[in-house]
Formats: C-alpha cells, sequence, structure tokens
C-alpha cells in the first residue's frame, strides 16, 4: 500500500514534449481535412505537412516550456487552495498519517474482512479519541500543531506541503503527548479496547462516499484484532522512542507521572496482545 501525501506529482519533460507534439499532429490533421473539403484552396497537403513539420522543429521546444510553466503553476494554486481548504485539520491529518499505511487503495478493499483500515472509521475515530483525550487535552494539543502548520506555511508559503508538517519533530511530539495523556484512560485494557471499537463502529461514514475502496467497504466494520492493530500503530512512535535511553528520558520529561505509567502499562498490554 502506498503512503498518500497530499501533493501533486509534476509531469516530466518527455511528457510534456509528447503532448505538444500530440497537439501539433491533431492541428496538422485538423488542416489536411480542410484542405481536402476544399477550405483551404490554393495550399497543397504537401504544404501544410512542411509549414508544421518545420514549426515543430523550430518553436516546439518553446511551446513546451510555455506548456509546463503553465501546468506547475496551476498546480502551485491548486497545492495552496488544497492547503488553505483544510488548513484548520492539520491535527487530524498529523493524527491519521500514524496509519494512512493500512488504508486501501482504490478498489483494494474486495471483501469486508480483510485486515485494513477503511476510512469509514475516520468519523468515529475522531469522536473516539476525543472523548478517550478529554476536551482540555484535545483543544490543547489542536492549537499546538496547529501553531507549527502555520510557522510552515508562514516560512514556505506556497511551496508548503503536508509533507513538512509530517516531518515535523515537534508536532509528532505533541501527538505522542496526546495519545500519553490518552493512556490513561485505559486502566481496564479489555474493557476499553472493546469500547473503543464498538464507539468507532458505531460512528462510521457512509459507504456511499468511500465506495472507491472497493466492494468490502459496504460490509466493512472493525474487529477487536483490528482495534489493537490500530492501537498498537497510533501508539508505535512513542515505543521507538522509550526503547532509547536519551529519548526515553526527553520523554518521560515532557509528560506527567501518571501518563508515563500508563503509558507504559498500555505498551505492555498491546506487546501481549500481538
Amino acid at each position: 500500500m502506498n503512503n498518500k501525501e497530499q501533493h501533486f506529482i509534476r509531469p516530466d519533460k518527455e511528457v510534456y514534449g509528447s503532448t505538444v507534439q500530440g497537439l501539433i499532429d491533431h492541428f496538422t490533421q485538423y488542416l489536411l481535412e480542410n484542405q481536402k473539403e476544399g477550405y483551404l484552396p490554393g495550399i497543397s497537403p504537401k504544404v501544410i505537412e512542411t509549414l508544421t513539420r518545420n514549426f515543430a522543429e523550430e518553436k516546439s521546444a518553446l511551446l513546451v516550456q510555455h506548456f509546463s510553466q503553465s501546468i506547475n503553476a496551476h498546480l502551485k494554486w491548486k497545492e495552496k487552495n488544497l492547503c488553505s481548504k483544510v488548513r484548520q485539520r492539520p491535527f487530524d491529518r498529523l493524527l491519521v498519517k500514524r496509519f494512512s499505511k493500512w488504508f486501501p487503495d482504490t478498489g483494494e478493499l474486495v471483501s469486508g474482512d480483510m485486515e485494513v483500515f477503511s476510512r469509514r472509521m475516520l468519523p468515529g475515530l475522531f469522536k473516539s479519541l476525543e472523548m478517550l483525550a478529554g476536551n482540555e487535552c484535545q483543544q490543547k494539543v489542536e492549537k499546538d500543531v496547529q501553531g507549527y502548520w502555520d510557522a510552515i506555511l508562514e516560512i514556505k508559503e506556497n511551496e508548503a506541503q503536508w509533507g513538512d508538517l509530517y516531518r515535523h519533530i515537534e508536532a509528532n511530539k505533541a501527538i505522542d503527548r496526546y495519545f500519553a495523556h490518552m493512556a490513561k484512560s485505559f486502566a481496564d485494557f479489555n474493557d476499553r479496547v472493546g469500547w473503543l471499537m464498538r464507539s468507532i463502529n458505531n460512528g462510521l461514514g457512509q459507504s456511499e462516499k468511500y465506495a472507491f475502496e472497493g466492494e468490502g467497504v459496504w460490509a466493512w466494520t472493525l474487529s477487536e484484532k483490528e482495534t489493537l492493530k490500530l492501537l498498537r500503530t497510533l501508539y508505535s512512535p512513542i515505543s521507538i522512542r522509550v526503547h532509547d535511553e536519551a529519548k526515553r528520558a526527553e520523554f518521560e520529561a515532557e509528560i506527567d507521572a501518571s501518563s508515563i505509567q500508563a503509558t507504559y502499562g498500555l505498551l505492555n498490554h498491546l506487546a501481549a496482545t500481538k
């Protein structure tokens, strides 16, 4: 599966060149058809072919350059517009990035029992995590992540991409603190895992909206096994940090003692369920 980032791929020079040549060929054919119908008196097919061939040889490079500049300018505008539309959602995007590798590609979800995460889970997941974290923690971390994203936009302006946020160390640490605080909700591990599964399933998005994932989207629900997989994925960055002595000390300095204890307890439970 692909890690899907929100940016647009620029075509290479060869693609632009073949596109321009295709346009010239179509225009040449158009002229020849009109000449055949008598709309271009005094101009032979040979003259038309010679002129268009000369044009392709002499002017196609400039046309390719102009074409590529126009397309790239449009793609940059689309990227900027995309960032503007969802600029209030950097927290959601950074959170989802942790498990987006498990989303199915188009048409990949062929049955409802595949071990993947349908995007149908997102509405229920966001609501459930906010309930677990609490309103105060939710608002603080959302504000912190928004601040990091605003700083990126201020520096990079039109060149800013979501990958800049995904790679932002402090923004990811903020998400770690969010989940560390949430770990205190898992004192009764089995009960809370069951609650999370039911809560997400009760808030599944409409199948029609995610039909592009495949036929299995209609029957998909989150199983207990997938819920545990989701939690392991969400807490994986923390698990990696605490297995490094220096990073572990840094992590423990960022959060309160009760969150530290709860996080380590949750990590132990998750490791035991593999």
